[in-house]
């Protein structure tokens, strides 16, 4: 389940180039590859801020 959505954004982009949405030269490859680097980092950053870890090591029985 969770492989879909990471695959999502990809044929997403490939669909969108294919049907002609979107021109896919290096300029625009360049904005798509910064655009999700940065939604990767910011889910990351959410990711690792919610994570407990100390306090699912010392609640587990």
């Amino acid at each position: 389940m969770f492989g879909v959505l990471m695959f999502l954004p990809f044929m997403v982009i490939y669909v969108a180039g294919e049907i002609g949405l979107v021109s896919l030269n290096t300029n625009n490859l360049l904005i798509i590859s910064a655009i999700l680097a940065t939604v990767d980092l910011v889910l990351f950053r959410i990711g690792t801020a919610t994570f407990r870890r100390e306090e699912i090591l010392t609640k587990w029985k």
